[in-house]
């Protein structure tokens, strides 16, 4: 993104390791939380919540910030094959739970577990088809700490001129691309911040270069 408090980003697509990547397809817009970004808890998130910036909390409806592994995917459409990440057909007894209290906050769950302790949480069967494709960020997960935010997720936007509530959202069918392309193999992450933090970091962790 431009800055912590703009919804409108640019998502672009490398191969490749240290010193040599090489960009899969072309850049694309994205949006992320309509306040923004917001430091995460993903990889290396000590170092980065050193640096000026808002922290995430549950509800500040900023996208989080960081480096971040994509765990699985997940969709409307029954036994995909085309990915090779974990994928979960979502059906209307899934859901991700955002009750702080709960002991599966922040875990994708079915309806049907024994212990239903929550009060809140995100049905992912949606009448407006946010969630038809979509992937899991590693946002405060596996383990989560409460309060921090739940239920960050890669998924389709309504357009260009909205904000999520914490998500990274983009069109349908770069979506479905992308879930397609991702080989957990390869280790793929996810890097969203604001670009001067990108840029101060890119050189001394061998990322690409926009």
């Amino acid at each position: 993104t431009d800055g912590w408090n703009t919804l409108s980003a640019k998502l672009s697509m490398f191969e490749g390791n240290a010193g040599s990547w090489k960009q899969v397809k072309e850049t694309i817009p994205v949006v992320v939380g309509g306040a923004g970004l917001a430091w995460g808890k993903g990889e290396e998130q000590a170092r980065f919540h050193e640096l000026e910036g808002p922290q995430k909390i549950e509800g500040d409806k900023r996208s989080p910030a960081g480096v971040f592994d994509l765990p699985f995917a997940f969709g409307y459409a029954e036994g995909e094959d085309f990915t090779k990440l974990e994928y979960i057909h979502v059906s209307n007894y899934i859901q991700c739970i955002e009750d702080i209290t709960s002991a599966y906050y922040n875990r994708v769950v079915p309806d049907t577990v024994a212990d239903m302790d929550w009060d809140s949480s995100d049905r992912m069967l949606r009448k407006d088809d946010l969630y038809e494709w979509g992937l899991m960020v590693a946002h405060n997960y596996p383990e989560a700490e409460v309060g921090s935010g739940a239920c960050i997720f890669l998924h389709v936007w309504r357009d260009a001129d909205h904000g999520t509530l914490g998500c990274t959202a983009m069109d349908k069918a770069f979506l479905r691309e992308l879930i397609g392309w991702l080989d957990p193999d390869k280790n793929p992450r996810l890097i969203l911040m604001p670009q001067a933090y990108y840029v101060q970091f890119a050189e001394d962790e061998g990322w690409p270069e926009l």
